[in-house]
């Protein structure tokens, strides 16, 4: 039997709330039923209400006008008397704050739990993201099952998946239902095997051969497991620690890489590429991350041992923010390897304590390597390390990728 989700919300709304219905049942084995406005005020208590009840979850759409202090108030408001309902029932409530519009904590008191419930933020800008958590939300909480869908590896500028559907606007700012799905095509570089001594950490290491991604992952690479509802697919995020605030990349840098991500979407994202690419990826371990740095040469920087500020983006350049992973050319490594100096902090999948092991999905401080726009030179080198706390994000943390095996062309 189909679970049904109950989606409320005021006239004004109707286009918003008409347009989440049905790409929550595109994207969920769902039936989204909206409040039937065809039925009046005195037949909400026979007819209304009691799909309320029988409902797995019930969405609210949030605007300005939602908790209007003379209406809310009434005891025959339809919206309070749906989530009066929805809350006697113990049915799960998640809002849908539009712009950022957050109901007040004076709200009468049989419906002020609403004030404190978990929601999703929707704009202009975020549309997509914001029906990707909420679908999220639905399918761990509530135990919906998300459809499945196809997508296959496509070349630039190719779409894959649904078209662009019907839009609404917020704001007068339009915004597509559904956008294209494009797999990214990361340009690799295999890695020969070596043997590699780190004097950072006491220790010598045998490194097998793999394949890294020549940059790291960039915001219009990103962008694509965010349009594939990424975040609302459990298979990513098993064993993973959902982030509170999901990060949207504007389109207007999009060979910038991605950051203000936490160790666990790096790993969703990992996880999701190797599924279409049929490829073993991952992030990369340090002594995978050093030995591309810098090889057989065991140079201070992946350029050579002299520092050279046109070859690295740092404090001392003077940017103030992330750049093109391809700007630095010169800051190539022996093997191809580039952006591995500066711009921004990578995180790696090794324990900062024991950089000699594999801490799969128990780490409590991921290393991080090659420095960011932020710190000075000395944390440019290819032996610099440091630590950061998996759950949280940084504005110049991003990460790359390797593969377990080498890539062909």
């Amino acid at each position: 039997m189909v679970e049904t989700v109950f989606i409320c919300y005021r006239r004004k709304d109707w286009a918003l709330a008409q347009l989440i219905a049905r790409d929550l049942e595109s994207q969920l084995e769902v039936s989204a039923l909206m409040d039937d406005r065809n039925i009046d005020a005195d037949s909400v208590e026979q007819q209304l209400l009691p799909q309320v009840k029988q409902s797995a979850a019930v969405v609210i759409v949030i605007t300005a006008q939602t908790f209007e202090d003379e209406r809310i108030k009434r005891t025959d408001d339809r919206v309070r008397r749906i989530l009066n309902a929805a809350l006697a029932a113990r049915r799960p409530v998640f809002p849908v704050y539009v712009d950022g519009t957050r109901p007040r904590y004076n709200l009468p008191e049989d419906i002020r739990p609403i004030a404190w419930a978990e929601g999703v933020n929707f704009s202009a800008t975020s549309y997509s993201t914001g029906l990707d958590k909420l679908s999220h939300m639905l399918a761990l909480q509530v135990g919906v099952p998300r459809r499945q869908r196809e997508v296959a590896l496509a070349g630039v500028g190719a779409g894959v998946g649904m078209d662009s559907a019907a839009s609404f606007s917020l704001n007068g700012a339009p915004v597509s239902a559904h956008a294209h799905h494009t797999l990214p095509l990361l340009e690799w570089v295999n890695i020969p095997a070596g043997h590699l001594t780190m004097h950072t950490i006491v220790g010598a290491f045998d490194v097998p051969a793999f394949a890294i991604s020549r940059y790291p992952v960039t915001r219009e690479q990103f962008r694509a497991f965010i349009d594939d509802a990424g975040y609302s697919d459990s298979r990513w995020w098993d064993g993973l620690i959902y982030p509170r605030d999901v990060q949207v990349p504007n389109t207007q840098n999009p060979h910038h890489p991605m950051v203000s991500l936490t160790w666990f979407e790096s790993i969703a994202y990992c996880r999701w590429l190797s599924h279409h690419t049929g490829l073993d990826l991952m992030l990369p371990t340090e002594v995978q991350w050093q030995w591309a740095s810098h090889g057989e040469a065991r140079t201070y920087y992946p350029w050579g041992d002299i520092f050279d500020l046109s070859r690295c983006n740092i404090k001392e350049s003077g940017v103030g923010g992330t750049t093109p992973v391809t700007r630095f050319d010169g800051g190539i490594s022996p093997f191809g390897v580039q952006d591995m100096s500066g711009n921004v902090w990578e995180w790696t999948r090794s324990e900062f304590d024991s950089p000699d092991k594999d801490a799969a999905l128990q780490i409590t401080s991921p290393a991080l390597r090659g420095g960011s726009f932020e710190e000075r030179m000395k944390h440019a080198r290819t032996t610099s390390r440091a630590r950061y706390y998996p759950h949280l994000h940084r504005h110049d943390l991003g990460f790359r990728i390797t593969s377990r095996t080498w890539v062909s062309e």
